[in-house]
């Protein structure tokens, strides 16, 4: 399966959000309240964290993206600066380059000019739901999301923080006018992508699992965020001047990767 299917992404970040709230409602309301309080704790650390971050002067300058790390080797993350030791339980980095040179296999359907209806007409068997869901967790994890939603919007700017960090998402984002610092109408342009994220998240938590199906609220809302990203990627190839060695291909799988995790490990 392929990340890019934007479909499966975001179900397994409900599920994940299932299967905690299950175990929380055995425990019991005390525990509901400590996972709700922790998530939302969690991110104001991190926010913090990152805003400290930023002011400290003595960070090692952006690293030059190369694989095949070595065991024991010191390198720097991209996000805040922070020097870590390249372990045996990592990822290797031919892995992690090989993500970042695959888009989306939708790519090869979608024209610009292309219509949302259209794409979704052109990319309807690409986009089944995987063999491995589980409906009732899926189901959970929606009703986790109603019952603790400010929570997980507030946990869920981490994710969006971490993006704005790294380099090779940041480039996309400046490229799109997601983030943007061009006075007034920059803000503004950042304020609606903002609240175009914030709406894209309600679709796919707010209506149980059965809006995961074909036609379904949550599979339209992914499908247009897929038709969002094509077009973007085929927008900014053909402007020029987008260094694939460097960032890799725009909005490429292992930014996709870790924008699910941001979705639903970090949030919990």
């Amino acid at each position: 399966m392929q990340f890019g299917e934007y479909i499966a992404a975001p179900t397994a970040a409900v599920v994940a959000l299932g299967v905690t709230w299950q175990v929380a409602d055995r425990a019991g309301p005390k525990v509901k309240l400590a996972l709700a309080l922790s998530s939302s704790t969690a991110a104001l650390l991190a926010v913090l964290g990152w805003r400290r971050g930023g002011a400290e002067r003595d960070r090692p300058p952006s690293p030059k993206r190369r694989t095949g790390y070595g065991h024991g080797e010191k390198v720097v993350m991209g996000f805040r600066r922070e020097e870590f030791t390249w372990s045996e339980t990592h990822i290797p980095g031919e892995d992690i380059e090989h993500w970042e040179q695959q888009a989306d296999r939708a790519d090869s359907v979608f024209t610009l000019g292309m219509c949302p209806l259209q794409f979704e007409t052109a990319v309807a068997k690409l986009t089944p739901m995987p063999e491995w869901i589980d409906w009732s967790l899926l189901d959970e994890g929606c009703r986790f999301f109603i019952q603790t939603w400010p929570f997980v919007f507030y946990g869920f700017s981490w994710a969006v923080i971490g993006g704005l960090g790294s380099e090779s998402a940041s480039a996309v984002l400046l490229r799109s006018r997601y983030w943007a610092s061009m006075g007034e109408k920059g803000r503004r342009d950042t304020w609606k992508r903002l609240r175009e994220t914030a709406c894209w998240l309600y679709d796919i938590c707010a209506h149980g699992a059965k809006s995961f199906e074909p036609e379904g609220v949550a599979w339209r809302a992914c499908l247009h965020v897929r038709y969002l990203h094509a077009r973007t990627r085929a927008a900014i190839r053909k402007s020029g001047g987008w260094d694939v060695a460097e960032h890799g291909e725009p909005i490429n799988q292992a930014q996709l990767i870790g924008t699910l995790l941001g979705c639903s490990t970090l949030l919990l």
